[in-house]
């Protein structure tokens, strides 16, 4: 037998929002084949709230903080994968696999897909073309390959079910000719972080046609591989990069903007309905996939090797936390009981309930300035903690709670600890606000309780963002 093929599927603003997740208002019957015939990570968190870093950190097996990509690789941001971080693609090519991308990628600007992951072809790349125009081309391009004796890399990315277009009201455009789509055949779902208004109902029910129209291109990539007899020897791999695009979700550190879906399916490999329980994160899919793949290990990664959960039904819990962050604004720790979260900068959510109300507003087409008519959260916490077992859908901040001073003493040491050791570049943020100058001295009490000397250098974010990684990252990290 050659060596296996490889598909990497990734959705986009998909959370973990699918039928084999819980969520019965959702028609996803091939992603609940996906996992029915293979494993499904249940505690899967992202490294960021928002597409490219998350992306990146699937894509190389680090953190945002060491892969280079911070914040999104689009204009006028460029944020680039460092040239010393090979993405998987680029891995997969190095062992003789052709390649193969389809529709999205958010982890390069266009004009970087070449240098960074080399692909040896690229198909409805640009514009970004949603999943029944994409299923063509995939499900074409597979039927080619039965008779090829070369195993192949696929990478595969939809614009579903990214909410932007519809909370705007902007015109069909070529990659999006559709009317907006909805599917309320099961009812809605309507998450407890949200208001419930009729704002919330409209855009439940457009995400649940989104996600029912991807789950149609996941199908017909199986029917492709089925057809083709490619099945049992393709490992199928499906990723989301961070939470579902409604408001208190999508670019907030909360469960609802970083808990996402994993799948992975390998015939005859992986036993059908296997459920790995143990937290996992975006940076262990690179090792995790190198494993069971039986490839020479790859040092230096970040994330850890969790095949022998997925073929021994290991149960240990292999991190202690996980941990999440939103560019310039928060960074979070996470392990199974307890979240914090550090506000860099003032959190317009804080202890309120969202309301997609909001974004439509704030993407409205036809304003010609930022809308003024928007309530701003007053309550500011620069910390925020969460009961996690009690207060899923995070409602209830006890960072201020005197009962709970040791928890948020611990996850604040233990968060400090890790931007440290990863250099984030929010520890060096300058200090221009009482707010920049209370987070400065908790990081200089941590640092002082630990023996720890920082670097004195300024932060990316401290000049404009776009010169945050014109090659990668800024800074050469001391403290690895």
């Amino acid at each position: 037998m050659s060596k296996p093929n490889v598909i990497l599927f990734n959705w986009h603003d998909a959370g973990d929002w699918f039928g084999c997740y819980g969520y019965n208002t959702v028609n996803t019957p091939h992603v609940d084949r996906l996992a029915r015939e293979g494993v499904r990570f249940v505690n899967n968190f992202s490294a960021c709230a928002i597409c490219s870093p998350s992306r990146a950190a699937i894509a190389t097996g680090k953190y945002c903080q060491n892969n280079g990509v911070m914040t999104l690789t689009n204009s006028p941001f460029h944020n680039r994968i460092h040239p010393d971080v090979p993405h998987i693609a680029r891995r997969f090519k190095d062992l003789g696999y052709k390649s193969a991308l389809f529709g999205i990628q958010h982890e390069a600007a266009h004009e970087h897909v070449e240098t960074i992951m080399g692909f040896d072809e690229q198909f409805a790349t640009d514009p970004w073309p949603n999943a029944d125009i994409l299923s063509h081309y995939a499900s074409d391009w597979l039927d080619n390959r039965s008779d090829d004796d070369q195993p192949f890399f696929m990478q595969v990315g939809t614009i579903d079910a990214h909410l932007n277009r519809f909370y705007s009201g902007a015109p069909a455009t070529e990659n999006e000719p559709y009317a907006p789509v909805q599917d309320t055949s099961k009812g809605i779902h309507m998450p407890a972080y949200l208001t419930g208004s009729e704002a919330d109902k409209e855009t439940v029910a457009t995400l649940q046609g989104l996600l029912q129209r991807g789950d149609r291109l996941v199908g017909a990539i199986l029917d492709a591989l089925d057809k083709n007899g490619l099945s049992e020897n393709t490992l199928f791999i499906m990723n989301v990069d961070h939470g579902v695009g409604l408001h208190r979700a999508k670019t907030n550190c909360y469960d609802a903007g970083t808990k996402t879906a994993w799948n992975m399916r390998w015939v005859n490999t992986i036993k059908p309905g296997t459920e790995v329980q143990s937290l996992s994160t975006h940076v262990d899919v690179l090792p995790t996939v190198w494993s069971l793949l039986n490839n020479t290990p790859i040092e230096g990664l970040d994330g850890c090797d969790f095949s022998q959960h997925i073929l021994q039904s290991k149960r240990a819990e292999l991190h202690d936390y996980v941990y999440s962050h939103m560019v310039e604004n928060t960074r979070s720790i996470r392990n199974t009981e307890w979240k914090l979260i550090r506000n860099f900068r003032p959190n317009a959510h804080a202890n309120n309930k969202g309301d997609c109300g909001i974004q439509h507003k704030l993407h409205d087409t036809k304003r010609d300035k930022c809308p003024t008519d928007i309530t701003p959260c007053t309550d500011y916490p620069d910390l925020e903690l969460y009961d996690l077992k009690n207060d899923p859908h995070e409602l209830n901040n006890l960072a201020y709670d005197k009962n709970h001073s040791n928890t948020k003493e611990r996850l604040n040491a233990d968060l400090w600890a890790f931007l440290i050791k990863h250099n984030d570049f929010l520890i060096h943020d300058t200090v221009n606000s009482p707010w920049q100058a209370a987070t400065r001295k908790s990081l200089e009490t941590h640092c002082a309780a630990n023996d720890i000397r920082l670097l004195q250098a300024e932060g990316p974010l401290g000049n404009p963002i776009d010169q945050a990684s014109a090659n990668g990252q800024i800074f050469k990290n001391p403290y690895l």
